[in-house]
């Protein structure tokens, strides 16, 4: 082992001297503490989701469908995005399903029909600017 480093052994660290002086400490020599740090979870969701029983029918998917702004000051363009309601407006999605710039006249709507009635169908809910958007494009919801 290198001199300086840390070692973990059967949950305590012990830490090597250097120049009379321990890595870890300021006391002289390597020493033995209790590793007090926890460890880290054998399988952890990055991004959890619950799923949807359709045979129960009372769980709902914690998924929205709704805008996210991506357009330049004073230039507003959004995309219709899948996400988990907890996220922020432009935070974290799950998946594009389409573009919204209400600068052209007319405004410009583009969607994934198929992927949004996919995600419709999964328990996803759409928000009510959304909704008004799925109906000028002809989705039902």
């Amino acid at each position: 082992m290198l001199p300086g480093l840390c070692m973990r052994f059967a949950g305590y660290r012990f830490a090597v001297a250097v120049g009379g002086r321990s890595s870890m400490r300021g006391g002289r020599g390597g020493r033995i503490v209790p590793d007090i740090r926890p460890e880290p979870p054998a399988l952890a969701l990055a991004y959890p989701l619950r799923l949807v029983d359709l045979r129960k029918g009372s769980q709902t998917l914690s998924v929205r469908i709704r805008l996210t702004r991506v357009g330049a000051r004073n230039n507003p363009i959004w995309r219709v995005v899948a996400t988990d309601k907890r996220s922020p407006r432009d935070g974290r999605f799950l998946e594009v399903l389409g573009l919204y710039n209400p600068n052209t006249d007319p405004s410009t709507i583009e969607l994934d029909a198929d992927r949004v009635r996919d995600w419709i169908g999964k328990g996803a809910q759409p928000t009510s600017t959304v909704k008004k958007l799925l109906k000028a494009k002809g989705i039902s919801t």
